[in-house]
């Protein structure tokens, strides 16, 4: 039987995948000839590996991106894999720029709305490191604990949409 925890980390991995799904063929195009640094970029941050960088085949990165969700255990090691994606996107420059800052708020305001859970990409104040080990993050799916606004967290009601 799967923990809430475990339960909570599928819906998060879940919901990465889902949102990615409708950018695919605009963020294929965008990247263009510029896969083999987007490539580079991703195995540099971990996120592929080796043999698929070598293809420079738009689909195989993806389908390594999304398959190496599945082995990460944390909400922050989530968070910071995505980011490493969003990083090697934007760092293609010109369109790329634009393409990664949607997909960013996508995944933010899918997260919040379906699971109650600030995902925090290229946030000014990250993550606890044991903060990651706690998968709810003082949350439940069932019974969120919305704050109310604070320094920590100057809007609270809705993800930065930046």
């Amino acid at each position: 039987e799967m923990s809430n925890a475990d339960r909570q980390l599928d819906e998060l991995r879940r919901t990465v995948r889902e949102v990615y799904t409708p950018f695919y063929a605009d963020i294929n195009d965008t990247v263009g000839e510029g896969i083999a640094t987007f490539a580079d970029r991703l195995y540099t941050k971990k996120v592929i590996g080796r043999a698929v960088m070598n293809t420079n085949n738009y689909r195989k990165i993806i389908n390594e991106f999304q398959a190496g969700l599945t082995w990460l255990q944390s909400i922050k090691d989530i968070e910071d894999y995505c980011q490493n994606f969003i990083d090697a996107l934007a760092a293609l420059e010109g369109q790329a720029v634009g393409a990664a800052k949607n997909l960013k708020k996508g995944w933010r305001d899918a997260v919040w709305e379906r699971q109650g859970i600030l995902f925090l990409l290229d946030q000014q104040q990250p993550r606890e490191e044991n903060e990651g080990t706690e998968v709810t993050d003082g949350m439940s799916l069932e019974e969120p604990k919305i704050q109310t606004q604070t320094n920590d967290f100057p809007d609270i009601d809705r993800p930065d949409p930046n």
